[in-house]
């Protein structure tokens, strides 16, 4: 089951829901009793593995371009990933952007290095630059 925001635009809500049809169409990346499974797996498993966040942020971003331009919706969501002529990036490229955006955490960045300890190599892009969130226009994130 999915649930989604009713108070969305149309256009939010088909990118939410096809954001989530791609976790669910995929395997879970890992099997949660696999007693090698570690925290550092796991969260790079939920973020990288197949049908992970990345997958499903990239596949929204490509779906939210094609639908803004055929039907002159906008939305604000995925404008990072677009190049000058309103393109979205190269999937490679745009896969990469996304991937860097992810391991944006700012403040937490020395804390989580020290918690994964040598599974911090997992992440190398992990950065201490500050997050971009996306949210819809006016709202702003609980820390």
């Amino acid at each position: 089951m999915i649930y989604l925001k009713e108070s969305q635009s149309q256009l939010e809500l088909i990118l939410d829901l096809v954001h989530e049809l791609v976790h669910a169409a995929s395997r879970p990346p890992f099997d949660p009793y696999d007693p090698a499974l570690t925290a550092g797996k796991y969260v790079w498993l939920a973020i990288e593995g197949v049908g992970g966040e990345i997958d499903a942020v990239v596949t929204e971003c490509q779906l939210a371009i094609e639908l803004s331009k055929r039907f002159d919706w906008s939305t604000t969501r995925c404008e990072r990933y677009v190049d000058d002529d309103g393109k979205l990036l190269h999937p490679e490229n745009l896969r990469a952007e996304v991937v860097k955006d992810f391991y944006k955490v700012g403040k937490p960045y020395r804390n989580l290095v020290n918690r994964f300890g040598a599974e911090a190599s997992l992440f190398p892009v992990l950065s201490d630059s500050p997050p971009r969130f996306f949210l819809p226009p006016g709202k702003l994130p609980i820390l």
